[in-house]
Formats: C-alpha cells, sequence, structure tokens
C-alpha cells in the first residue's frame, strides 16, 4: 500500500472506467477492515446493552451523565444532613468544604434572551446553585432506545437489489444536553457519483446549536426545509433513507466514517475508511524510515556518531502526515488529487462534497493496486 503515495494524479482514470471490472471490485474489497479493526477505530459494532443505554442517562439538573461515578463514590460523599451542623451557622471555611461536596451544579432558572432568570448571568457565567448528588432525570418509556440504540443493516426485501458500493458524510450539530446530533445526509454511488441522498436532517431533540462553522448548516435553512416538508425527520429516518439503497454487503466508503455512522446510529460492518487506510499507509512509512535510519546507524563508526545523524532525527519526526491535519479530508485531497475541497471558510463544510472526496480518494488507492498489480 505505500506505494500509492507516488501514483500520479495524471494516470487516474474515472471511477466509472472500472465500474464492471472484477479486479476493480476485488481490490476494494481488499481495504475493507476486519471487525477488531473498526472497534479500535470508534466504531459500533453491536448493539448497545442495558447497561450501555443506562449509562447514558443524564441528570436532571446540570444534564451530567450520571453514572460516570459508581455508587460506591456516591455513598462517600457527605450530605447537608450528615454534617451535624445548622447550615445557618456555617463558617465561610464550612460553606466552603459543602460547596465543594456540591457534585451537581446547575442554574435552576430558564435561558431566555442569552440569560438565565435565576441569576441574570449569561448563558456561559457559572452554575449559581448545586445539590450534593445527581439526580437521574425521568425517561419515557423507550426514550433511551430511540435517541441511543443502534441498528444493524437490514436484508433488502426480496426482489430489490442494494448498491454495490456508496460513501457518505454527514454534519452533526450539538443538542442542548451537549451531545453530537446529526443534521444533514449525504450518500452517493461509489461506482457511478450520483447523489442518491443530500438532505437536512431535523432533529428530534432540543438542540443547542447548529454547529454551523463547522456544519454549514443554519438554524433558518433548517426551518425552511421542515416548512416545506424537505427534510427527514430524525436520525431513524435517515437510516431508513440510507438503507433504500444500502444493504449487509454494500460497501461504505468515508473518512473516520465511525462518526457518520454513530450519528445514525447504525452497525454496518463492511466499511472502507479513507483515514484508516492512509493511517496504515503512514504507519508503514514511519516504520521503513526508522529501519532505514537505525541500519544507517549500525554502519556508522560509533566514534564518529555521538551526537545523533539527521537520518535517526528525520526517523524521529517521519513525517508531517502524522502532525494535526495531516490525515484530514482536506489535506490528503489537496496531497493526492491536487484538490481544494473546504474551501467555505465561516459557511462550513459541504457534506456532500466530503462524500465525493472520500469516494475519490479511495479510488485513487485502488488504481494504485491495479497498477501495481499489472
Amino acid at each position: 500500500m505505500a506505494a500509492t503515495a507516488t501514483v500520479p494524479v495524471a494516470l487516474m482514470p474515472p471511477p466509472v472506467a472500472f465500474a464492471q471490472s472484477a479486479d476493480y471490485a476485488e481490490a476494494l474489497a481488499s481495504l475493507l477492515h476486519t471487525l477488531p479493526q473498526l472497534q479500535r477505530a470508534g466504531y459500533v459494532v453491536q448493539r448497545l446493552s442495558q447497561g450501555d443505554l443506562e449509562r447514558k442517562k443524564r441528570c436532571g439538573n446540570c444534564n451530567t451523565r450520571c453514572l460516570k461515578y459508581s455508587d460506591k463514590q456516591l455513598r462517600l460523599r457527605p450530605s447537608s444532613e450528615s454534617t451535624g451542623r445548622d447550615t445557618d451557622t456555617k463558617t465561610d471555611k464550612d460553606k466552603t468544604e459543602v460547596q465543594e461536596t456540591l457534585r451537581c451544579k446547575f442554574h435552576p432558572g430558564k435561558y431566555i434572551k442569552r440569560k438565565w432568570t435565576c441569576c441574570g448571568d449569561f448563558g456561559s457565567a457559572k452554575p449559581c446553585s448545586g445539590a450534593i448528588d445527581h439526580k437521574v432525570r425521568a425517561y419515557g418509556n423507550g426514550e433511551l432506545e430511540g435517541q441511543w440504540q443502534f441498528h444493524h443493516t437490514p436484508a433488502p426485501a426480496a426482489g430489490t437489489q442494494r448498491r454495490a458500493a456508496v460513501a457518505i458524510d454527514c454534519e452533526m450539530g450539538t443538542t442542548y444536553v451537549g451531545d453530537s446530533e446529526l443534521i444533514r445526509l449525504s450518500v452517493v454511488d461509489y461506482f457511478s457519483g450520483d447523489v442518491l441522498v443530500d438532505k437536512l436532517v431535523f432533529p428530534n431533540v432540543k438542540m443547542k446549536h447548529y454547529n454551523t462553522k463547522y456544519s454549514g448548516v443554519t438554524p433558518q435553512q433548517m426551518d425552511k426545509a421542515h416548512r416545506r416538508g424537505q427534510c427527514l425527520m430524525g436520525k431513524g429516518a435517515a437510516r431508513k433513507e440510507v438503507w433504500k439503497f444500502v444493504g449487509p454487503s454494500t460497501i461504505v466508503v468515508g473518512h473516520g466514517a465511525q462518526n457518520d455512522l454513530s450519528a445514525l446510529r447504525w452497525i454496518h460492518h463492511r466499511v472502507v475508511d479513507s483515514f484508516l487506510v492512509e493511517n496504515a499507509i503512514a504507519r508503514k512509512q514511519a516504520e521503513a524510515e526508522e529501519l532505514a535510519a537505525k541500519l544507517a546507524a549500525e554502519t556508522t563508526d560509533s566514534t564518529t556518531t555521538t551526537a545523533s545523524t539527521p537520518v535517526a532525527d528525520a526517523a524521529k519526526k517521519p513525517q508531517a502526515r502524522g502532525e494535526k491535519g495531516g490525515l484530514s479530508l482536506k489535506a490528503l485531497v489537496k496531497r493526492r488529487l491536487d484538490r481544494d475541497i473546504q474551501m467555505n471558510g465561516k459557511n462550513g463544510h459541504d457534506s456532500l462534497e466530503d462524500a465525493i472526496a472520500a469516494k475519490d480518494l479511495v479510488h485513487f488507492h485502488i488504481v494504485a493496486l491495479l497498477m501495481n498489480s499489472m
């Protein structure tokens, strides 16, 4: 795979040229990741257990995940009743000690016009109230499952066909409690490039913001799509829209697609992740450079190499691609394809553009594999 870095962009044929090629399909399948590889990369590969779902519960006051702490830790926390003191006669030191035990800190008022009604402070102000322990909020029947449970790709109905491979990208906003939430979905056919899905997803939970700087989705766009009935209603509907084109045998291509599949609460085992492909290449190249540096050092007279050699120094820091941004989709598409993406500045990303870019990046590596096998 390391040889893919040397394939000239000019030699890349269009994706359709390999659409009917058995060799191309075999090369694409060779890039599929194993379940352990997917799991290590953060993909959810099985449905959540009841214990997993319980850990999603949040405090009704401060919205913190309540099961971050063990029951033993909660029992060891002192309460105001156990201190043996009248709260009105506490010294400043006593009050400070009690305040430090307030695990649950929150604003008891409402957030209106960018201010809290309880204290009048702005939204970013520290909580003005608190409690000794968290209080799990009440959840409706099936609410946790509906919000958090993951679902395997279903088999298509008899007589229907699904695409051989698709590329996917999603945009996410932030919910009122700080969770990531799906707000846009883009899916393209890997071989033809046909746009299969490109829609906003109206969240079925209360949102804090749409993360417009990165997602490119504004509240105005979402409201307009909702009024006109042009959006998908929630991630469940979005997932079903994907399944119109994707079956268990479909190869799903993406870049860091564990985030996209998680946003959809979707379990799929046939994935080619361009980030993982590129990361494996970068690691192999770093290992090769480290070995070369070691061999060079061994052949050098030790009396003349008290200081580290330039080769050894290079091995310590193999390449910039391992640094921040080096394996980003934007950086890789520029390096491999000489194409600029995500150039909208403050207008954010375009999930359709990113899905196509991930598809073309994987195509780059497929072409390299096929050329090297000739």
